[in-house]
């Protein structure tokens, strides 16, 4: 070995659990136009989480591309 930082350190997986997301969503989902309704479920899901969210709401319809973007630029874990 020559160089090592932290090598032992445990760490959250918390982005790269975001990375894999989006990667399997653009490997299922060809249409990224499709529709998508946020559900309630989901948005209390991460609550009190101290999670990265943009700010989704029950009910609010985006696209897959858009929820896409939201993961993979603010690093939002209610897109995901």
């Amino acid at each position: 070995m020559i160089y090592s930082k932290n090598a032992d350190k445990i760490t959250a997986p918390a982005s790269l659990a975001k990375i894999v997301t989006a990667l399997v969503v653009l490997e299922k989902e060809e249409n990224l136009q499709k529709k998508i309704t946020c559900t309630k479920e989901a948005i209390n899901s991460i609550l009190g989480t101290e999670s990265s969210i943009i700010g989704l709401y029950a009910g609010e319809k985006t696209t897959v591309e858009m929820l896409l973007y939201c993961i993979m630029l603010p690093s939002a874990n209610d897109a995901a």
